[in-house]
């Protein structure tokens, strides 16, 4: 399965998020485009732990829907893999699962079994190639206190790592998957440095010019959830 992943741009497996283009899957949601997210870590025992997330944006809020989860090292899985019941309905009903009512999932220790959803999981993706990357690590290392402070450089950082182009689809697109990451208060905390009327300066650092930052600030000013 590592190959799998490592095949769709997925090279560090110590606590990254991995977030790739929207596809319509009409058998999930027929109304909106779902983002796949794909989460990894590693314990101490070098089990590789993976969760799927299916992420449609209704109303401009992202929900984030785990649809499977194994914990697997070279071809042992630790405890189950689980499938959400309409994910396997639709791309494992030929295999024979067995399934939880508590958890209103099917559920495998087959290591087969596990690849071959996996496999198909990812030929759903349209492109191969992650649209954005974040190091979870860092993420746990920042506390609350230091946030409000360091949020607009912050997001700005973020900005500058994952998007090869900015306008104003790419900066909405970021935006939202930070609301989305990071909770309703990280927008709100941005208003509030922006409000500020302080002046700004992220081109040396972040190659982020005058003309890029007043319409990073547009776009966040005038975002509504």
């Amino acid at each position: 399965m590592k190959e799998l992943l490592q095949n769709i741009g997925i090279d560090n497996f110590h606590n990254f998020l991995y977030e790739y283009e929207p596809v319509l899957l009409d058998w999930w949601d027929p109304e909106h485009q779902t983002s796949i997210e794909i989460q990894v870590g590693k314990d101490e025992e070098g089990f590789i732990e993976l969760t799927v997330f299916f992420c449609p944006m209704v109303e401009q809020i992202v929900e984030r829907n785990p649809v499977f989860y194994t914990s697997f090292k070279e071809e042992t899985i630790e405890g189950n893999t689980l499938i959400a019941k309409p994910v396997a309905d639709r791309i494992a009903s030929e295999l024979t699962l067995e399934f939880s009512e508590e958890q209103n999932a099917y559920f495998t220790q087959s290591y087969p079994e596990s690849k071959q959803i996996l496999e198909e999981l990812l030929n759903l993706l349209s492109n191969k190639t992650p649209l954005y990357t974040f190091d979870l690590n860092e993420e746990e290392e920042q506390t609350e206190d230091l946030m409000p402070e360091n949020a607009l450089e912050h997001f700005i950082a973020m900005l500058s790592m994952n998007l090869e182009e900015m306008n104003q689809e790419t900066i909405l697109d970021g935006l939202e998957m930070a609301i989305a990451f990071e909770g309703v208060e990280y927008l709100e905390t941005l208003k509030q440095e922006l409000s500020k009327q302080e002046t700004y300066d992220f081109e040396k650092k972040y190659g982020i010019d005058q003309n890029a930052l007043a319409l990073i600030k547009k776009i966040v000013e005038s975002y509504e959830l």
